[in-house]
C-alpha cells in the first residue's frame, strides 16, 4: 500500500496497485493492470504478441509507457491535468484537449487504456 512496487521479466499476467508508491514494471510480455493513486507508473513491454489488454491508471503521477519497436495496438487515453504525447506514428480516430483514440501500426488488440487524473501520458517507442 505505502511503497514503491518494481517487477522485472515477468511472463504472465500482472495486477499492480499502490497507494503511496509508484510503480516500475519493465519486461513485460502478457495483459497487464496497473494503478496508483499518488506515484508514477514506468512500464516496458517487451513484446505484445498475445497481449490482449493494457489498463494503466494514476490519480497523482504521471505514466510512461514504452513499447516494441513497430508495435501494433489501440491506444486510449485521458488526463484531466496533463497531456498525452506518443512517439510513434499514430492514425488518431479521436482527439481532444484531454483525450486520444487512435491506432499504433496496424491497431487491433491489445487495447491500451491509460488514464490520469493529475499528470501527463507518454508513450513511446524501444
Amino acid at each position: 500500500v505505502n511503497a514503491n512496487v518494481a517487477v522485472t521479466g515477468v511472463h504472465g499476467a500482472v495486477n499492480l496497485h499502490s497507494v503511496n508508491g509508484s510503480i516500475s514494471a519493465t519486461g513485460l510480455v502478457a495483459d497487464a493492470r496497473l494503478g496508483t493513486v499518488n506515484g508514477g507508473l514506468q512500464v516496458d513491454f517487451n513484446s505484445l504478441a498475445g497481449v490482449h489488454e493494457i489498463a494503466i491508471d494514476s490519480v497523482n503521477g504521471g505514466v510512461t509507457v514504452i513499447l516494441p519497436q513497430r508495435a501494433n495496438a489501440t491506444l486510449r487515453t485521458s488526463s484531466v491535468n496533463g497531456g498525452s504525447h506518443v512517439d510513434q506514428p499514430i492514425k488518431l480516430s479521436d482527439s481532444g484537449r484531454r483525450h486520444l483514440s487512435g491506432e499504433i501500426g496496424s491497431g487491433g488488440d491489445p487495447v491500451i487504456k491509460i488514464e490520469t487524473v493529475n499528470g501527463g501520458i507518454d508513450v513511446r517507442e524501444k
